[in-house]
This record gives structure tokens, C-alpha cells and sequence, in this order.
């Protein structure tokens, strides 16, 4: 094998679709399908750099030897644009390749064969000296006339690397969606399939699957799919936008000062939605929670409580959103907008407890 590159054209119809796990720098494969079915079993490990997947499947044509005129095309245009500076195979079992191999060898002189063998096959003696024919010296000598009984040797056992699985064949093949697909998958195969988990908050979690049905890999949080993220055919560049996602969540949620303690972090991180984690709220942590009370005509009261999904302060009434009131995350604000509001009730209606009550809103309160 020479050292430089060398292209080489897999025809995975006559040599099947079997991928190694390691390719050397020297070896650019392009990898020809055109079964639908085996495309989603190949993909994942179709994404290795010196790989080119070229996707007959997808064009959905009954074109004859399409895969034989696409390699034989594109076999073409990498002798014409490298010419004697690469080394060039195809691996097929079909003897109609030989003559173009013989036309394309006679006008360019470029080094083309043809081979009988996998991806796999033809690569895997690269990793080992089998290939290299010994040096003159290093021949040995003719071998004398054994008068000893040959010793039949055992075969050597072929060790065989298995390859990580992304989805489930057997489901893959039941149903026909990425959702039927899912739901059909069993506890321990659900939590199998997670790969690149990632901790949001505590407790809510993120992660990627792979959709074999699109050839993809899909962003869920807690579950769900994430919307708010594309999905991918590179692993590496979804993780890093849940990433960049979490982060950017951190920062919105950060809260300062005093605000830490206006909230219940175990709780906001257990619920979705600020309306959910006031359900959850025990009669004693509401109450904590109301901040700045204040009297509305001797019975109602009116206070201000801290939306950690929002980050601002929500104007309440007798248990009850104030909707004249806009929440802010200016708690002083909010609170001076309440003040204007009480001053604005009705006085005749009014004790004179209560006017007194109001006058006293009325003024500046301390914060």
C-alpha cells in the first residue's frame, strides 16, 4: 500500500455495508446506499470525517445501476480533478466495473484496481503487516524435506468489534414513526437510549436520542422533545446547544440580593409554571411568601409575591392576581402602584378606621 490517498468507492450492494471501527488517515471512503432500510443502520456510523455517505435511498428512483453510473460518475471526477496523486479502488464483486477501470487506467495512468472484499476486509489489514511482502534479505530459505509429521494448525479465531447501537432494530422495523417507536420501548430501553445526560437545575434532566427513522439525533428535556433546539445528525453539536441553552437559562433565572430568599427552590425546580408551584405551596409557605401586606377596606388584603419563572413581582388581591396592576421586577415599584390604587378606592365607602388606613398607604412606605 502506498503512502498516499487512497479513494475508495464501496459498491454496498455487492460487498455489504459493514463499517470499521477505526479508518486510517490515508483512507477516504465514499459509501454508496441505496436500501432505505439499511441507511438508518449505517448512518451513525456514517458521520466518521474520512466517510462520505452518498444517498441513493432517499431519491426514491428505480433508475437501473444507479449506484454503478453514480460510483462509475464520481469515480471520474476525482481522477480528473487528482489525477497520479491518489490511489483509487472500488470494492465490488461486479465484473462490469473492469472495463471502465481498464479506460480510466489507459487515458489517466493513475493507479485503479478493483477488489472483492468489505470496507471492513480492506482496511483492517492496514492496521498490521500481513499485507507487506518481506524485504529480499529477510526471505527464507527453501525449506529441506521434513521427515517430521506436519502439525495441522488451528485457526486463529477472528476477533470481531462490536459496534455501539443507537436504536433498536427490532422496534425500528415494527412501526413506522419515531413517536410509535418510542412509546413501544420498555423502561430500561428508554433509559438506555439516553445518551449526553445533562442535570438542568437540580432536577429536571436533558439528553439526546436518535430518531432512526430521520437519521438524526433529537433534543428531550424531562421527557418531552425540545423545541426550542434543532435537531441534528451530529450528536456533539446538539449536546452543545442544550448546553448553551442551560446556560443561557441560568442566566435569566439568576436572581440577586434579597430575591434568593423570596422564592422556594426545591419547589420551583419540582414545577413547570408559577401558578403550579403556588398549588404545592403549604398553608404556612404561603403565608411566607406574602410580602408587603396591606389592609383594603378593613377585611381584603393586598401583597406582592415573587414569580421565580418570570423573575418579578405578581400584585395579588384577597388570594387573587391584581389585574389592574402590571407585575414588575421592581418590587418597590409594584408596591407603590398597590399603594396608588388603594388611595384610589372609593372614601365614602370608607370607616373612618379605613380613612385613616388610607391616608397612611398613601404615603411613602419603607422598603
Amino acid at each position: 500500500m502506498s503512502k498516499g490517498k487512497t479513494f475508495v468507492f464501496v459498491d454496498t450492494e455487492n460487498v455489504g455495508h459493514s463499517i470499521p471501527l477505526k479508518i486510517p488517515k490515508t483512507i477516504k471512503a465514499f459509501f454508496y446506499i441505496k436500501d432505505k432500510n439499511i441507511l438508518p443502520k449505517v448512518y451513525p456510523n456514517c458521520m466518521h470525517k474520512r466517510i462520505k455517505l452518498i444517498d441513493l435511498a432517499s431519491r426514491a428512483t428505480k433508475t437501473k445501476n444507479e449506484m454503478d453510473l453514480a460510483l462509475v460518475t464520481q469515480l471520474s471526477i476525482a481522477i480528473a480533478k487528482h489525477g497520479k496523486k491518489r490511489k483509487y479502488v472500488i470494492l465490488s464483486n461486479d465484473k462490469g466495473y473492469d472495463y471502465p477501470i481498464y479506460l480510466l487506467r489507459r487515458s489517466y495512468g493513475v493507479e485503479l484496481s478493483r477488489m472483492c472484499c468489505s470496507l471492513e476486509e480492506f482496511i483492517s489489514p492496514l492496521d498490521s503487516d500481513a499485507g507487506v511482502e518481506p524485504k529480499p534479505e529477510d526471505k527464507p530459505e527453501e525449506k529441506k524435506a521434513d521427515t517430521e509429521p506436519k502439525v495441522k494448525k488451528e485457526p486463529q479465531k477472528k476477533i470481531v468489534q462490536v459496534q455501539p447501537v443507537n436504536y433498536i432494530p427490532a422496534l425500528f422495523e415494527r412501526y413506522d414513526n419515531f413517536e410509535s417507536y418510542r412509546k413501544a420501548q420498555k423502561i430500561s430501553q428508554k433509559r438506555r437510549m439516553r445518551k449526553n445526560r445533562q442535570i438542568y437545575e437540580g432536577s429536571s434532566s436533558v439528553w439526546i436520542e436518535f430518531d432512526p427513522y430521520a437519521g438524526q439525533w433529537v433534543p428531550f428535556k424531562s421527557g418531552d422533545v425540545m423545541k426550542e433546539i434543532e435537531a441534528d445528525a451530529d450528536p456533539e453539536t446538539v449536546t452543545a446547544r442544550q448546553r448553551k441553552w442551560i446556560e443561557q437559562q441560568k442566566s435569566e433565572l439568576s436572581l440577586s440580593g434579597k430575591e434568593n430568599e423570596d422564592y422556594m427552590p426545591v419547589l420551583f425546580r419540582s414545577c413547570e409554571n408559577f401558578e403550579q408551584y403556588r398549588q404545592k405551596q403549604k398553608k404556612a409557605q404561603k403565608k411566607r411568601m406574602r410580602k408587603n401586606r396591606q389592609m383594603y377596606q378593613g377585611g381584603g388584603n393586598i401583597w406582592v409575591e415573587f414569580d421565580p419563572y418570570a423573575n418579578q413581582w405578581v400584585p395579588f388581591l384577597c388570594g387573587k392576581i391584581m389585574e389592574d396592576i402590571e407585575p414588575d421586577r421592581d418590587q418597590k415599584a409594584v408596591c407603590q402602584a398597590q399603594t396608588n390604587w388603594l388611595a384610589s378606592q372609593d372614601m365614602d365607602k370608607r370607616s373612618p378606621a379605613q380613612e385613616d388606613w388610607a391616608r397612611y398607604c398613601a404615603e411613602d412606605l419603607p422598603f
